[in-house]
């Protein structure tokens, strides 16, 4: 949170499943923020989801682990 504040990157891959902040509270608190809200955010997960469960949850894309590099290349092009 206060990296993309500080830093206004142009686009956030955010894991779903971390240690302390799970990617949705993240997410959460980010589009609260008026500093971040408009950031794109793309979902990086393991998780058995499909694209459209990520999309209503707020997130602007998702990529499903292991990550082929040329599916990242497209979802940035999609969203810089």
């Amino acid at each position: 949170m206060e990296m993309a504040q500080q830093h206004q990157p142009d686009l956030i891959l955010l894991d779903i499943m971390m240690p302390e902040l799970d990617g949705m509270e993240v997410l959460k608190r980010l589009r609260k923020n008026p500093q971040t809200r408009e950031i794109p955010v793309i979902a990086v997960t393991g998780m058995n989801e499909n694209r459209e469960y990520f999309l209503s949850a707020g997130f602007d894309d998702w990529l499903g682990k292991p990550i082929e590099f040329e599916e990242l290349e497209e979802v940035i092009r999609r969203h810089i």
